[in-house]
């Protein structure tokens, strides 16, 4: 199976790739200054009111509607959507310039990517879980959480079929995130954390950024 030139030669490969849990990448961007994407004036696709419940402040970087992000990241990053979570639990869509004025600062910056067979609501639910846990965890709170939503709606009858494309597409949204990543958080603390292909998305990241600055300040653990 081909996926714009990458070659899936075993047939386990796509069994494989659910089977991981977690993976988190940490790494210091290259310091080369930012570039600001913006998804202003494009039609909502919030979730709704109070999805993200009591979790606190956290932010949403939705793929979804993106098309093929492989083919031209620079181009694809254009078409991001984003929103903000307020602590009361409403959603409201930002622009790029948005959200990097409200990140802002040297906090680390945790990257959530969720796994296969979610639509957005449930994918904002994920963050939203994962920023309690965190906060219990963190002291003082000290780091920010973006959640990256990509298009894992289910795409095909029959898990096998639906986890090969959805496999495919894991690779493709690395190079879009590598991208977000390279443009927007320049010089920052960042870490990924990936949940099944999610996790898949969160290696290749990290490959795909070593690959472009090298590997120093790079570590990864499953």
């Amino acid at each position: 199976m081909r996926c714009h030139g990458l070659t899936l030669r075993s047939r386990w490969w796509s069994f494989v790739v659910p089977i991981l849990l977690t993976a988190v990448a940490v790494f210091a961007a290259a310091n080369r200054g930012a570039l600001a994407a913006s998804g202003g004036g494009k039609a909502c696709d919030c979730p709704a009111s109070g999805d993200a419940g009591t979790a606190g402040i956290f932010w949403v970087v939705s793929s979804r509607g993106v098309g093929d992000p492989e083919s031209n990241p620079a181009d694809a990053v254009n078409r991001l959507r984003f929103y903000e979570a307020h602590a009361a639990g409403s959603w409201s869509p930002i622009s790029g310039d948005d959200l990097l004025q409200a990140i802002a600062g040297e906090k680390p910056v945790v990257v959530w990517i969720h796994g296969n067979r979610m639509e957005l609501r449930d994918a904002v639910r994920s963050a939203a879980a994962l920023k309690r846990v965190l906060d219990r965890l963190v002291p003082d709170r000290r780091y920010v959480l973006v959640g990256w939503s990509w298009p894992a709606d289910r795409m095909v009858r029959g898990v096998r079929q639906d986890s090969r494309l959805k496999s495919c597409r894991s690779l493709q949204e690395a190079a879009l995130l590598a991208h977000w990543i390279d443009q927007t958080l320049r010089n920052r603390t960042v870490v990924l954390v990936g949940y099944s292909f999610g996790a898949q998305t969160a290696l290749k990241t990290a490959a795909l950024l070593g690959g472009a600055h090298g590997p120093e300040g790079i570590s990864d653990a499953a």
